[in-house]
């Protein structure tokens, strides 16, 4: 109720605002998690002899992450699926309906019935041999 009146009030959705923190907090994790590794790379490059700033290393994390989200508009890179798969054979439409559902689950329940009634069969004559 409280938060129709703010919504009703102030003009504001709520759970807008609250996906919105979350997302700002998503983005300031991801920053600081690409600043520490950033750091890690710069330190281990140091123990090799090499001079790399973390700006760099950060510049070219910040090319990489724009170079996939460019290449996944523009439609040259994109993947084609016909280009995937090879069709063997003739393509077949297969109609389902709940008629033909409903039938193979009956037929189902029968064969997983014989099976366990053909097992107690074999298992009340194995029994019979072993008494005898």
């Amino acid at each position: 109720m409280l938060y129709a009146v703010i919504e009703d009030k102030l003009g504001l959705n709520v759970q807008a605002e609250y996906d919105q923190i979350g997302i700002r907090r998503a983005e300031a994790q991801r920053m600081e998690r690409e600043q520490r590794d950033a750091q890690e790379v710069v330190d281990a490059a140091k123990d090799k002899g090499k001079g790399i700033t973390v700006e760099e290393v950060l510049e070219s994390s910040s090319q990489k992450d724009q170079e996939t989200i460019n290449a996944g508009d523009n439609p040259d890179m994109s993947i084609d699926l016909s280009q995937q798969f090879t069709l063997v054979g003739s393509p077949v439409d297969v109609p389902y309906s709940i008629e033909d559902i409903k039938r193979r689950k009956e037929l189902e329940r029968r064969k997983s019935k014989s099976k366990m009634m053909v097992k107690k069969m074999t298992k009340k004559v194995m029994m019979k041999r072993i008494k005898s």
